[in-house]
């Protein structure tokens, strides 16, 4: 049975930790965004539309 038909929504099933603050590593910058997309980019050629 899934959990919509048992009458769970994610609201509540995260009510826990929905709120909490997103980490942010101290050590290391976070990767530019230009960065991130030349390390993912090989991987728009496998994209099933």
């Amino acid at each position: 049975m899934k959990r919509e038909e048992r009458g769970e929504r994610s609201e509540e099933r995260y009510s826990d930790i929905i709120n909490l603050p997103h980490y942010e590593p101290k050590h290391h910058k976070r990767m530019s965004m230009e960065s991130r997309a030349a390390q993912f980019a090989p991987f728009a050629a496998v994209k099933i539309d």
